[in-house]
């Protein structure tokens, strides 16, 4: 799952990112200081810097390229 949000003072995302851990997907989120409180970075998710579009690609390509890399972040997601 992959939530590119706009830098905000707010949480936004977190439904998607509680959900995408509930359900035991990989995730990827946009670093915004509102959601610090809901990942761990490479504990829990793949955080990219904002507007990267080249770091979110790569993200997603790396995902894609390490099933075992997703699989234990999305179990990462679900102990926290």
């Amino acid at each position: 799952v992959v939530v590119p949000t706009f830098v905000t003072p707010n949480a936004c995302g977190v439904s998607s990112i509680l959900e995408a851990s509930a359900t035991g997907r990989p995730l990827i989120v946009v670093d915004n200081p509102g959601i610090h409180d809901f990942v761990v970075p490479n504990e829990t998710c793949l955080m990219v810097p904002p507007n990267d579009a080249t770091a979110l690609r790569e993200a997603i390509r790396f995902l894609l390229a390490n099933p075992l890399e997703g699989q234990r972040l999305a179990d990462g997601a679900r102990t926290v």
